[in-house]
C-alpha cells in the first residue's frame, strides 16, 4: 500500500469536502444549532394534559382534585365551547373530561353511590396511557384524603377513538406522512443539481421550454410516484396493521394530494438554491430531521417552548398527522380538515414560489 498516494487522496477529499463555504456552514454550524435547540425545546414527558370537569356546582371533593391536578404541572384548564364532554373530548378542545352529573361526590354514601365518569381521547395512544396513570393517581389520591374511602365511588374509565390503545394507530398515519416525505423531498432535491453535475443542464436551457415547464417536468414523476407509494402505505396500514380509516376516502385523498403537493414543492425549493448534489442532500438532511421531530410524533407538540411551537406549526408534517388522525380514528371533522390542508397548502404554494424565483435559467 502506499502511503503517499494514500494520504494525498484523503488530503484531497477533504479539501473537495471544505472548500465549499456553504458546506462548511452545513456540516458544523447547523448540527451544534440544532442539538442546542432541540436539547431545550423536546420533552417527552406528558405535560399540558388539556383537562375539562362537568359536574355540580361547588362540589368541593372535585374543586380540590381540580386544585391538585392543575398544581401537578401535568394538566391544564380546557376551554370548552358547550357542556358536552363527549363534544369537548371530540373537537379536540379537551383530551380528557372529568364527569360527575347525578350529584355531589361529597354526598355519596353506601345507598348512594356517586359515579365518576372519566373520558379520555386515545387519538396519542402513548399520551392517553400517561393520561389515565396521571388521574387515577390524583382521584384516588383526593378521595382518600377525604376520607371518602368508606363510600362507595363508582369509578368508570371510557378510552375513545382506540379502546385498546394500539400504538400502530397513532404511528402508522406519521409513517406513512414520512414515506411520503423521503420520496418526495430526496428525489426533487436532486432533480437540478444532478443536471448540473451531469453537464446536461444547459441543453435543458437551451430547449424552446419555459421555466415553469421545466420545473413541472422535474415535479410530476415525483408526485405521481409518492401518490402511488402513498396508496400502497395506506393498503398495508389497513391490511396489515389494522388501521381504521373510519373517514371519508375523498377527505383522505385530499389529504394526501396536498401534502404531496407541499413536500414536492419543497424539494424543488431546496435544489434551487443547492449547487451540488452533495448540497441537495444535506439541505434535505436539514429539513427532514427537524420536520420529524417538531411532528409530535417522537416528542409531544404541548411540551415544546412557546417559540418552538411556532415551527411546529409551520411544518406541514405536523398538520399532516393530525388530519390523518382526525380522519382515520374520528371519521375527518370537515372543518378541522379543511383547516389544516389550507395551512398545508400555504407552505405549498409558498415553496414552489420560492422555486419559481430562484430557478436561474442561465448556468452563471
Amino acid at each position: 500500500m502506499n502511503w503517499k498516494t494514500l494520504r494525498g487522496f484523503i488530503k484531497k477529499e477533504f479539501r473537495q469536502s471544505l472548500r465549499d463555504p456553504v458546506m462548511q456552514r452545513l456540516i458544523f454550524l447547523a448540527p451544534m444549532l440544532q442539538l442546542t435547540v432541540f436539547g431545550f425545546a423536546l420533552n417527552n414527558e406528558t405535560r399540558d394534559i388539556r383537562m375539562a370537569i362537568f359536574s355540580k356546582p361547588n362540589d368541593t371533593v372535585i374543586q380540590r382534585f381540580q386544585d391538585k391536578a392543575l398544581a401537578s404541572g401535568w394538566f391544564i384548564k380546557a376551554n370548552v365551547s358547550e357542556n358536552d364532554p363527549f363534544m369537548s373530548i371530540q373537537s379536540g378542545e379537551a383530551e380528557v373530561a372529568i364527569v360527575i352529573k347525578d350529584k355531589k361526590v361529597e354526598a355519596a354514601t353506601l345507598l348512594e353511590p356517586v359515579p365518576i365518569q372519566i373520558l379520555i381521547s386515545a387519538v396519542n395512544s402513548l399520551r392517553a396511557q400517561a393520561i389515565e396513570s396521571y388521574v387515577q393517581a390524583i382521584l384516588n389520591d383526593t378521595l382518600t384524603g377525604n376520607n371518602s374511602s368508606q363510600k362507595l365511588i363508582q369509578i368508570e374509565t371510557k378510552i375513545l377513538y382506540n379502546p385498546r390503545m394500539e400504538t400502530s394507530y397513532f404511528l402508522i398515519p406519521a409513517l406513512i406522512g414520512i414515506i411520503i416525505c423521503l420520496i418526495t423531498v430526496l428525489l426533487t432535491s436532486m432533480a437540478f443539481t444532478r443536471e448540473r453535475e451531469a453537464g446536461t443542464m444547459e441543453t435543458i436551457l437551451s430547449a424552446p421550454i419555459q421555466k415553469w415547464e421545466i420545473i413541472l417536468g422535474k415535479a410530476i414523476p415525483s408526485t405521481l410516484l409518492a401518490a402511488v407509494n402513498s396508496f400502497l402505505t395506506c393498503s398495508a396500514g389497513a391490511v396489515v396493521f389494522g388501521i381504521p380509516f373510519t373517514g371519508s376516502l375523498f377527505l383522505l385523498s385530499l389529504v394526501l394530494a396536498t401534502f404531496i403537493f407541499t413536500t414536492v414543492a419543497i424539494g424543488i425549493a431546496i435544489s434551487t438554491i443547492s449547487q451540488t448534489q452533495q448540497q441537495a442532500m444535506m439541505g434535505s438532511f436539514l429539513f427532514l430531521f427537524p420536520a420529524l421531530l417538531l411532528s409530535g410524533l417522537m416528542f409531544p407538540v404541548e411540551n415544546m417552548p412557546p417559540f418552538m411551537k411556532v415551527f411546529s406549526e409551520i411544518n406541514p408534517m405536523t398538520h399532516f398527522n393530525y388530519i390523518m388522525r382526525n380522519i382515520i380514528l374520528k371519521g375527518g371533522d370537515l372543518e378541522f380538515v379543511l383547516i389544516h390542508v389550507g395551512v398545508i397548502l400555504g407552505i405549498g404554494i409558498i415553496s414552489f414560489y420560492l422555486a419559481f424565483r430562484n430557478f436561474k435559467t442561465t448556468l452563471n
